[in-house]
């Protein structure tokens, strides 16, 4: 299972390399760890919207006490390759 993050540039620009670097080791962390029924289940919990939504752990939290999740929307699946686009950090 793969992903392919949208809009990298423009995330990079309004948020700056830090926060890019903490939605992709997110990212990493959780496509490694989840499988594609996971992800197909969460999607397809939200029906009414015109895009899916899901949210990973935010990694930058991971050695301290604060909790926090990034929400992504799945554009489109082709095959095990899921295109998302950056919603918002939840903390």
């Amino acid at each position: 299972m793969r992903y392919a993050l949208r809009n990298q540039r423009k995330i990079k620009e309004k948020l700056g390399q830090k926060k890019l670097d903490i939605i992709i080791k997110s990212l990493d962390v959780w496509f490694d760890n989840e499988s594609n029924e996971t992800i197909d289940f969460l999607i397809s919990e939200n029906t009414e919207k015109p895009y899916k939504c899901f949210a990973v752990n935010n990694q930058e939290f991971k050695n301290m006490e604060k909790v926090g999740v990034i929400v992504f929307y799945v554009i489109t699946k082709t095959y095990d390759v899921y295109k998302l686009a950056y919603k918002e950090f939840v903390n």
